[in-house]
């Protein structure tokens, strides 16, 4: 047994752990911390594992800013094609849907989605998976498995069992602090006293967990391991980075695009029909959705305007030597 197959054979207990949780959920004290918790152990095994058996190329994606996977060929733009934007970023792009589209596909009752994005889904317009373009509302598909797929309930998109800890914590303290002025004047202070430091204890150990940078987060958009420290944006088990929500708030409608860049109106349109954009289309960067246009600003910034100069600020494999990146691919071709 290899330690690929070690790392396959922990990944396969802890899904199996994860099962386990969610089939008696209702039981488990602190259930939702339980399946967190197991989560959390899956994604730190994934990491491990990818660092082993992913080389990356030196070649980074102008959008998300993350290096692409070895031998992954990129979507390029500009006069000189060196613009470069990731298979992931594309997917992320190409998914967001028009209110009609969305409805049709996964099959909605007309105007579901204008009922639900002012109640139980507007929490996700901060993050642009909804978000308003002139007077239409893009969504992405996401939202379907995240809300819909789920039944419709606001548990899905819910983060109450993070708060309740808080407020359980905040309790405890405030008991703390009342007993203490008592000075010990009531009957089994001592065990009160035990009892709520060591729930204290625990409570601020599981935040810490959550919030203090010490677990692996993975973006369900690009697959990228997230390192800004602190608390992610996360529902339930899918999770956002700041990246993909940069590239998900370019996506927007022509009039919001020809506004935005001071172009004339119909412009885009004119050249649509005259066939000027057919490339952007073939790059899912532009796209009909239902009546309406849907497109990344970096189309417009591409035909139109100029597009932005790139300043890397990932770090870490840009800096391999070329010899050791080369060795290095040569071993995990051999191990393909």
């Amino acid at each position: 047994m290899n330690i690929f197959d070690d790392y396959d054979q922990k990944l396969d207990q802890l899904h199996k752990a994860h099962e386990a949780i969610i089939e008696h959920f209702h039981e488990l004290p602190d259930a939702s911390y339980q399946a967190f918790s197991v989560e959390a152990e899956i994604r730190n095994f994934s990491l491990r594992k990818e660092r082993l058996s992913i080389i990356p190329s030196k070649t980074s994606c102008h959008l998300c800013d993350q290096f692409l996977a070895y031998e992954e060929v990129p979507t390029k733009l500009g006069k000189k094609k060196s613009f470069n934007i990731c298979s992931k970023c594309i997917d992320t792009i190409s998914l967001v849907r028009g209110t009609t589209e969305f409805e049709m596909v996964h099959e909605l009752q007309k105007n579901t989605l204008n009922q639900d994005i002012t109640g139980a889904l507007h929490p996700l317009i901060k993050d642009h998976l909804i978000r308003q373009s002139e007077k239409c509302w893009l969504i992405h598909d996401v939202v379907y498995d995240l809300y819909y797929k789920k039944g419709r309930t606001r548990e899905a998109l819910d983060q109450s069992w993070i708060e309740d800890i808080e407020k359980r914590l905040a309790l405890l303290k405030q008991q703390l602090a009342i007993m203490a002025d008592l000075n010990y004047k009531l009957p089994d202070s001592h065990m009160q006293d035990y009892s709520h430091k060591a729930q204290i204890k625990d409570l601020e150990g599981k935040l810490e967990r959550i919030d203090g940078g010490l677990l692996p987060y993975r973006c369900s958009h690009c697959g990228s391991w997230i390192k800004e420290a602190g608390r992610p944006t996360f529902y339930g088990t899918y999770t956002i980075c700041m990246p993909c929500k940069k590239v998900l708030r370019g996506v927007m409608t022509i009039p919001e695009a020809e506004k935005k860049y001071d172009l004339r109106s119909g412009t885009i349109r004119r050249d649509i029909t005259r066939g000027k954009l057919t490339c952007y289309e073939d790059a899912k960067l532009l796209r009909r959705s239902g009546s309406i246009w849907i497109l990344h600003e970096i189309v417009v910034q591409d035909k139109y305007k100029e597009l932005p100069e790139h300043t890397s600020t990932t770090s870490g494999y840009a800096e391999i030597p070329n010899d050791l990146l080369e060795r290095s691919r040569s071993v995990f071709n051999r191990l393909k």
